[in-house]
């Protein structure tokens, strides 16, 4: 089931029972998200979608916490480390809906994951574009560790053109593991204003950034603006070769920051204490050049 929130601008339509994934966003009727198929039953064949209780990859599912050792099961297929937590694939209830807001909830409870947990996930549409909020709760009698994040797919034209500065990037094994953090021109510099067209494979972690980073979409006559709040440090950057999408997620801590030897502090892991809750959100803003164009006064 589909749900739409609408504004004289823009139209989000969003699958909860598809990993409370957004399914499109259009403007002016110009996708800013890559839109998913009217059949489209996969959650990554969707247009964006939520990540919790962990960002990115947690090698071979293993883990210590604690003193216990953890051990999840496979969630992608033959791949070897497990992907994303648990929300990417599950289902999500409405708690609350408008004509431009919308709450979504999804409840976790113990299982190769040994903690109980509830997620919200609230989209809205304002004047400043699509604001997305994600928290955690740990519903446990101990600490939880946890990171959070945002998966959108944006379009992947001829033009497209992406900025964000950063200071650093993860190199990573054939696995995309993290191994070694170097210059962002190790892999590909995302600034200044860099054409996707000429990008590598890229499938890393960028540091550093503003949280903050421009899009240009000149084929369709859009600028947006992605932004994502204090909490989201990283930012890993995918680009399938070939593909006509790209990847930019905010997220809280880097991949596997769980098996990081760096402290918490370099690699954003949260301890998440019994009942406390931790939140982070994004925006996506986009902006009609052509219109603003047209609007303008000629001299």
């Amino acid at each position: 089931m589909t749900i739409a929130l609408e504004n004289s601008d823009a139209r989000v339509e969003i699958n909860p029972q598809i990993g409370g994934a957004i399914a499109r966003y259009a403007f002016h009727d110009r996708e800013i998200l890559r839109r998913a198929p009217s059949d489209a039953r996969a959650v990554l064949d969707l247009a964006c979608f939520p990540l919790v209780p962990f960002v990115n990859r947690i090698a071979f599912g293993a883990f210590r916490w604690e003193g216990r050792t953890i051990q999840l099961r496979r969630n992608f297929g033959d791949h070897p480390h497990v992907l994303h937590g648990q929300g990417w694939q599950s289902a999500w209830q409405i708690e609350s809906q408008s004509r431009d807001r919308v709450v979504l909830r999804f409840s976790h409870e113990p299982d190769d994951w040994p903690w109980a947990y509830a997620a919200e996930e609230t989209l809205a549409l304002a004047e400043a574009g699509l604001q997305v909020a994600l928290s955690v709760t740990n519903h446990s009698d101990w600490s939880m560790p946890v990171s959070l994040g945002f998966h959108p797919f944006f379009p992947k034209r001829t033009g497209t053109h992406f900025d964000a500065q950063t200071d650093g990037v993860w190199l990573s094994d054939a696995t995309q593991l993290p191994t070694e953090l170097a210059e962002p021109a190790r892999i590909f510099d995302l600034s200044p204003d860099v054409a996707l067209k000429n990008a590598p494979f890229v499938d890393n972690c960028y540091t550093g950034w503003q949280r903050t980073a421009s899009i240009q979409q000149p084929e369709d006559g859009l600028r947006i603006a992605l932004s994502a709040s204090a909490e989201a440090d990283f930012l890993q950057f995918f680009v399938p070769v070939g593909a006509d999408y790209f990847c930019a997620e905010p997220m809280s801590a880097m991949p596997d920051a769980v098996n990081r030897p760096e402290p918490a502090q370099e690699t954003g892991l949260r301890m998440l204490m019994p009942g406390a809750t931790f939140s982070v959100s994004m925006t996506i803003a986009p902006q009609d050049i052509r219109r603003d164009q047209a609007a303008a006064p000629r001299s």
